[in-house]
């Protein structure tokens, strides 16, 4: 993996921790202008602001992964069709 690769990915970290607080801010303004008590159960709701960072967390993870995992898939293909042109 490239150090250029290496680099962008180092902020994936730093980015979901702004959007963790983006969200927890927004949740937060939310609640000054409700009546609703703030219940750390409702944060895990379908439509919870927790379970809605758990959710794009996860998708953004996902998506590192893969990437770092295309060269390895790659190889893999390469020797298939190696494999097959022997055969």
């Amino acid at each position: 993996m490239t150090i250029h690769t290496r680099k962008r990915f180092s902020i994936v970290p730093k980015l979901l921790k702004v959007r963790f607080d983006q969200l927890y801010s927004d949740h937060c303004e939310t609640l000054k202008e409700s009546t609703i008590a703030d219940e750390p159960i409702f944060w895990i709701n379908e439509k919870g602001w927790l379970t809605r960072f758990y959710s794009e967390m996860q998708q953004v993870l996902l998506a590192e992964f893969e990437a770092r995992l295309q060269p390895i898939i790659g190889l893999v293909e390469a020797y298939n069709e190696d494999i097959e042109k022997k055969l």
